[in-house]
């Protein structure tokens, strides 16, 4: 699994060395973040389960093991919930974003 960190607010030139391409792979937005942080976690290759995902992001975050299983991915266009043990094939094709 490879991992990426961008913000939505750089420009395409500042992500080239983050991510393969603006919009590739998946990400996970971070709706609570303040305007000076990251505004999603970006996955660029791999495939991760929900959990794994939901793990990363809340261990980047600060969210304490216990608190771990409060979490999952939600799909806003398919208004669909990941369970965990999902699995994502992420290649350079996929673009899909999703909320935690």
């Amino acid at each position: 699994m490879s991992l990426c960190q961008c913000a939505v607010k750089h420009s395409e030139s500042d992500m080239e060395g983050c991510c393969s391409a603006p919009g590739a792979g998946l990400k996970v937005f971070l709706h609570w973040r303040g305007e000076e942080e990251e505004h999603y976690q970006a996955y660029t290759q791999g495939t991760p389960s929900a959990e794994e995902i939901c793990i990363d992001v809340a261990q980047k975050i600060g969210i304490t093991p216990v608190c771990y299983s409060l979490f999952a991915l939600y799909d806003p266009q398919t208004k669909l919930w990941f369970p965990p043990n999902h699995v994502f094939e992420i290649g350079k094709d996929t673009t899909t974003s999703l909320s935690l």
